[in-house]
C-alpha cells in the first residue's frame, strides 16, 4: 500500500497536494470554532465531507478499482451539503432561498437518475458547480442589497463566496466534457493530464480563501452597521 502511494504521489503530486489542502479550513475551524455560525459550520462540514470522500477515491485508486460510480454518488452528498448552506445563509432572502433549493433538487434529482456505472455523470457534476456559482452571485446580491458590512476583507462569507465562484466557474467546462476527457481513445493522458491538474490547483486556491474567511470570522461579529 504504501509503495503504491508513494508512486501514485510521483505521478500525480498536485492530487494528493489538493487532497490534503482540502483539510486546511477544518483546522482553522478548530482554531476559531468560537467565532462560527451555523452557515460556517455548514460550510466546514462539507469540506470535511469532501476530504473523507477524496479519501475514499484515494483507496479506491490504490487498489486498482474503478471510482466512476463512487464520484457520482459523492456529488450527491455534497449537492445536500450545499442545498444545506443555502437554506442557512439566505434566511432573510426567501426568494433565492427557493431558488437555491430547487436548483439543489434538479442537481440531486438528474444525479440519481444518470447513476449509470459505465458513465461519468457529467450533467450532475456540471449542475453543482452551477449551484455553486449561483450561491456565489446570490450572496455577493445579498451583501450590496442590504449595505451593512463594514469592512468586506472581515466578512467570511465573503471569502467563501469568491472561492466558490472561482472554483466553479473554473471547472465548470471541465466538467461540462468530462466524460470525453475520461475517454482514452478521444483525450491523450498530455490533455487529460493538463485539465485534471488545473482543477487541483482551483481546488487548493479555494481552500486558502475558505481558510481565509473562517480565519477573519473572530472579526464579523461587530462588522455590521446594524447588530445581527
Amino acid at each position: 500500500m504504501v509503495e503504491r502511494f508513494v508512486e501514485f504521489f510521483q505521478h500525480y503530486p498536485l492530487d494528493v497536494i489538493s487532497h490534503l489542502f482540502l483539510f486546511s479550513p477544518v483546522c482553522v475551524f478548530i482554531y476559531r470554532r468560537a467565532f462560527f455560525d451555523k452557515a460556517l459550520l455548514c460550510v466546514c462540514l462539507y469540506f470535511l465531507v469532501h476530504f473523507l470522500e477524496e479519501t475514499v477515491l484515494l483507496y479506491y485508486v490504490l487498489h486498482k478499482q474503478s471510482t466512476i460510480s463512487i464520484q457520482k454518488g459523492l456529488i450527491a452528498i455534497d449537492t445536500l451539503v450545499i442545498a444545506e448552506l443555502y437554506y442557512l445563509a439566505l434566511k432573510e432572502n426567501e426568494i433565492s432561498r427557493q431558488i437555491g433549493l430547487a436548483l439543489s433538487l434538479v442537481t440531486l434529482f438528474v444525479t440519481i437518475v444518470t447513476y449509470v456505472y459505465s458513465q461519468y455523470s457529467f450533467i450532475g457534476a456540471s449542475l453543482f458547480r452551477l449551484l455553486l456559482i449561483l450561491f456565489a452571485i446570490v450572496y455577493f446580491n445579498k451583501i450590496l442589497a442590504e449595505n451593512r458590512i463594514l469592512k468586506i476583507i472581515h466578512h467570511p462569507m465573503f471569502w467563501i463566496s469568491s472561492a466558490f465562484l472561482v472554483f466553479g466557474m473554473g471547472t465548470f467546462m471541465t466538467s461540462l466534457f468530462i466524460d470525453y476527457l475520461l475517454d482514452p481513445a478521444i483525450t491523450s493522458d498530455k490533455t487529460f493530464d493538463l485539465f485534471w491538474n488545473m482543477g487541483q490547483l482551483l481546488s487548493v486556491f479555494q481552500c486558502v480563501l475558505v481558510s481565509i474567511g473562517f480565519w477573519v470570522s473572530k472579526f464579523d461579529r461587530g462588522n455590521y452597521i446594524q447588530p445581527l
